[in-house]
């Protein structure tokens, strides 16, 4: 017979063990759902190789740590869509001042001035493109190979599942599925 300490024990363990079981799918569903490269490509509007140009503060909030920041970046070559060269591209981030005391995992965040970088972009209104799907959207290279979300997958591929998108379009709401 289990004595009245050991038996309330196993309970609170037990009952412990029921939370955090119950809770796993909530933690699991904050992170972000990685899309397969044919659906990250359906959900782009933009697909363009990049190099960044300067990286500003926009806006510091002390309160809540929370810095934004203005990407400028040029255009090198479009693999989806037909953004002008000549027309820079402006996107928006955020990041916290004290990544020590505060942090996100799936955070986009882009490369740093001069990197080169390629980027699935989404339009989220009428004038506001982001990197589709969070952080998967943003594939930073070296020379002219993908690193990051974009390890293992060569240009050639991206190229390739966009022409065939082309041909049989895949629309924004099955990618999203």
């Amino acid at each position: 017979m289990l004595s009245g300490k050991n038996h309330t024990n196993k309970t609170v363990l037990i009952v412990f063990f029921i939370m955090v079981m119950l809770h796993i799918p909530h933690i699991a569903a904050a992170k972000i759902a990685w899309l397969p490269l044919d659906k990250l490509v359906a959900l782009s509007v933009h697909i363009v190789i990049a190099q960044v140009q300067a990286v500003s503060v926009v806006k510091s909030d002390s309160k809540t740590g929370i810095i934004t920041l203005k990407n400028n970046l040029t255009v090198i070559e479009s693999l989806k869509g037909s953004w002008p060269k000549e027309k820079p591209l402006v996107l928006t981030t955020t990041k916290f001042a004290n990544p020590a005391k505060y942090w996100e995992e799936d955070n986009v965040e882009l490369p740093s001035a001069g990197s080169k970088v390629l980027l699935f972009l989404e339009k989220v209104d009428r004038d506001m493109l982001l990197p589709a799907n969070g952080i998967q959207g943003v594939w930073p290279m070296m020379g002219d190979e993908p690193v990051g979300a974009g390890t293992g997958t060569s240009l050639d591929q991206v190229r390739e599942i966009v022409q065939k998108q082309v041909n049989m379009p895949i629309s924004a709401k099955e990618a999203k599925e």
